[in-house]
């Protein structure tokens, strides 16, 4: 059985251990590591392959279909892959191609899904397997899975779901390849799309508390934490804070005191303590007010 894995971060180099293991022939492995993934504690995959002997590429550009087809595989595997395949690579295997998503399908489809689960307060999260067709992540459903985020942070759901997706290959690949495998239709009139990150989202807006911690979870260390500015133009990262029980004595949302217990800010009803936050510029903040939303100019 031959398996051409096309896939990022941990979740793919667990993946292809475990097809080794069970000696899944693995004829091309197709990456688009960045350097953020090794930051993020990952192996790099093509680093991985190379250390195994792993034949493995990379396309900035265009998919060579053609390579693809002359590896004749019998199935594509894809694990947070950064490019759309189209349908001429789609095709090409005898069984199908199939992914793995976080995300508890169809809702989540696109990019970030674990990001918006934490900015939205989500209760609960999950992963995906299924099949690909020519729209994003809108094939059948082979397995889900699904988990209850709790107190997880944006880092710690998409580590976490990660792992998830590998025990979701791991328990119907065999299935997969004899045919016997379950196939769900996906309910389009349900499908819900995430939108891309963008640096923007990163910025807090004082107004609502509970989003505001939700975006501190969001992108909390090790991603690069949540931005306020002050109006005399100091920069904040914002990695934690708490909710307090009672309104206080500021004029307005995103006025601020800085006391020993941490940043005290107000939003549109209660005020939020920042008790973990980095100060870009100067190491002394005197009280004042933050912007809401990123600055005119930064």
């Amino acid at each position: 059985m031959k398996v051409i894995v096309f896939g990022c971060r941990i979740v793919t180099v667990n993946i292809i251990k475990y097809l080794i293991q069970n000696e899944y022939i693995i004829p091309l492995v197709v990456t688009n590591d960045e350097e953020r993934d090794r930051i993020y504690g990952d192996v790099l995959v093509a680093q991985y392959c190379n250390t195994q002997g792993i034949n493995n590429i990379r396309f900035d550009n265009i998919i060579d279909a053609d390579l693809i087809a002359s590896y004749k595989p019998d199935i594509i595997l894809s694990s947070y892959y950064r490019k759309i395949l189209k349908p001429n690579v789609l095709n090409i295997p005898s069984l199908g191609a199939i992914n793995v998503h976080s995300a508890i399908l169809p809702k989540g489809r696109g990019p970030a899904p674990t990001m918006w689960n934490i900015i939205n307060g989500d209760e609960f999260a999950g992963a995906t397997l299924h099949y690909m067709d020519e729209g994003v992540d809108s094939g059948d459903i082979i397995d889900q899975k699904i988990v209850r985020i709790n107190s997880r942070t944006g880092f710690e759901l998409n580590r976490d779901l990660m792992q998830t997706c590998y025990e979701l290959v791991v328990s119907n690949f065999n299935s997969i390849c004899l045919g016997t495998n379950r196939r769900i239709v996906q309910n389009q009139d349900d499908a819900e799309y995430c939108l891309p990150f963008k640096k923007s989202l990163r910025y807090i807006t004082w107004d609502n508390p509970d989003k505001i911690l939700n975006t501190l979870r969001a992108f909390t260390k090790p991603y690069d934490g949540a931005i306020a500015y002050t109006e005399s133009g100091y920069k904040i990262l914002a990695w934690r804070g708490i909710k307090l029980p009672k309104r206080n004595s500021f004029k307005a949302p995103g006025y601020f005191e800085n006391t020993e217990s941490g940043i005290l800010v107000q939003t549109n009803t209660l005020p939020i303590l920042i008790t973990e936050f980095d100060i870009i510029g100067d190491e002394q903040l005197m009280n004042g007010r933050f912007v809401s939303g990123p600055p005119v100019v930064e």
